[in-house]
């Protein structure tokens, strides 16, 4: 729900997002209508330089916002140029929207411009570790979590295992699910019940310093923190 401006366009043109003064935007999606991808709630965004509040609305791939509530302090040249290209892409009547992994690409309908935004939570390139019990089972190893690319991998209650995996950033499907195979390993149990956790995982809530595997009851079935460093 929290994404930092990596580039903009302006007249055909891709340009680097401010380094000095980042932009940065919120979403608070009301959670009652998550799973069906359409969702609606509170945004707010920092362009460099000036505030936006505003509700934002999605279906789909479709999204648009309410009139956008802006401060006005004056900007130097290069923030104001970065703002009126933000304020270009909220302000278009209808927006398409993707979500590759750890992106958010915002496309206006009508003049094709476009914001680029990095995760402030990247799902992806750090390792994880699992906080408490496994599917009810608990372990007293570390048990790790690592995606990139497309493949995940860890050490399990057992020892290594891996899988496939694919995202939007929201749902989530593991795929060739791999573990140990030590029959004589005391945390088999766990073992398995990770294993069938990530199986069961469709959708994906995070934080920057959590991330949870959720099935589709809703209930979460993995839960992680991310270690100080990656």
């Amino acid at each position: 729900a929290e994404w930092r401006l990596a580039s903009y366009t302006t007249d055909g043109e891709t340009v680097a997002a401010s380094d000095e003064m980042p932009a940065v935007m919120t979403f608070t999606p009301d959670q009652d209508v998550f799973y069906k991808r359409r969702q609606s709630g509170p945004f707010s965004a920092s362009t460099g330089c000036n505030g936006i509040v505003a509700e934002f609305y999605r279906s789909a791939d479709v999204m648009s916002f309410s009139e956008l509530e802006r401060t006005d302090a004056p900007c130097t040249p290069g923030l104001a140029a970065q703002e009126a290209a933000i304020a270009a892409v909220l302000d278009a009547a209808s927006i398409t929207l993707e979500l590759p992994y750890d992106r958010l690409v915002l496309t206006a309908a009508d003049s094709g411009q476009r914001l680029e935004l990095v995760s402030q939570a990247p799902l992806e390139g750090s390792t994880w570790i699992v906080q408490g019990a496994i599917g009810g089972e608990p372990t007293a190893e570390r048990v790790t979590l690592r995606m990139e690319d497309g493949a995940a991998s860890g050490e399990g209650p057992c020892g290594p295992y891996s899988a496939a995996y694919v995202t939007d950033g929201v749902f989530l499907t593991f795929r060739d699910v791999q573990g140990a195979r030590d029959g004589d390993c005391p945390g088999l149990k766990a073992e398995k019940a990770l294993l069938e956790s990530l199986r069961a995982a469709v959708t994906i809530s995070r934080t920057p310093d959590r991330l949870d595997f959720v099935d589709a009851r809703a209930a979460t079935v993995l839960s992680f923190g991310r270690p100080s460093a990656p």
